[in-house]
């Protein structure tokens, strides 16, 4: 009984952690291609949110995580506008029965469940950062687990964008230097890089995870003036 309590509040969670970042949607719009997007992502209104222009995506490499296991978590944050983004703040938090194993470079860990990144970002430009994880031995071997991430602003409290990442939770045994596709966990992208490509987006409606792995596009609404116009 024990068991079957904690696999359902793991599946509570990570579905309430997807389901919130539905609920930031807003009226679909046809989503463009942006860089390093596979040109079929939607992309998700915050509505009530003002800010820059900007998305964030999340990803683990895996599919599936079990105690034990390690994954590193990669956050991508793209600027989709000409100016700047100055004193960018980035988090991630991690659910119950994940813990943090190292935080990436610059990552500052607050609580032992949330890591926070600063940044500077130019004009479609984009910054990475990274943090490793490991799933608690006693962690449910059922049901799924959303880390989650979101940036804001420099002084503010609400988010502009968040995305999370759902694996699904599985029994199976710690896997050696495993990245989730067979390859080293050890190797990690680089905790900051620039991108010159010029970037064409789009609003959708609601998160989309791609391919099972999780990995979630976010985009900020345009202002409400420019959409009607």
């Amino acid at each position: 009984m024990t068991t079957s309590l904690r696999t359902r509040r793991f599946r509570s969670g990570a579905r309430a952690a997807a389901l919130a970042c539905a609920l930031l949607a807003a009226a679909a719009q046809p989503a463009g291609a942006a860089p390093y997007d596979d040109g079929d992502d939607k992309g998700k209104d915050v509505q009530g949110v003002t800010g820059p222009a900007m998305k964030i995506a999340i990803d683990n490499a895996r599919k599936t995580s079990g105690p034990g296991q390690e994954a590193t978590y990669t956050i991508r944050v793209s600027s989709l506008q000409d100016g700047p983004i100055e004193g960018l703040v980035v988090r991630q938090t991690l659910p119950d029965g994940m813990d943090l194993v190292e935080p990436g470079p610059g990552g500052k860990v607050r609580g032992g469940r949330e890591v926070t990144w600063t940044a500077d970002l130019k004009g479609h430009k984009h910054a990475k950062f990274t943090a490793r994880t490991r799933i608690a031995d006693g962690a449910p071997t059922a049901g799924e687990l959303a880390a989650t991430a979101c940036a804001y602003e420099k002084g503010t409290e609400a988010a502009v964008v968040c995305a999370p990442d759902i694996d699904k939770l599985t029994d199976a045994p710690a896997a050696a230097r495993d990245d989730g596709r067979g390859g080293d966990r050890d190797a990690e992208p680089r905790a900051a890089a620039e991108s010159d490509s010029a970037v064409a987006y789009g609003l959708g409606a609601g998160a989309l995870l791609l391919g099972g792995g999780g990995l979630v596009f976010a985009l900020r609404r345009r202002a409400a003036a420019a959409r009607r116009g």
